[in-house]
């Protein structure tokens, strides 16, 4: 019985490691466009519209980094 709580948890560590390793992979190429488009670029390309306002704040907290 303890080896199955074992093999489960293993292949829960496994698996989460690996689906971390592709979304972060696929994340490494992000650009803003226009000042109200975030691009990232990997796998597919997406592109999340944010309104001027939360953009702004978003922005300048990151320019403090």
């Amino acid at each position: 019985m303890l080896w199955k709580w074992v093999l489960v948890l293993l292949s829960s560590l496994v698996f989460i490691v690996a689906a971390s390793i592709v979304i972060f992979d696929g994340m490494k190429n992000i650009r803003v466009k226009e000042e109200n488009y975030i691009t990232f670029e990997g796998l597919i390309e997406r592109e999340i519209i944010s309104t001027s306002s939360s953009w702004d704040l978003k922005y300048r907290f990151l320019d403090f980094l």
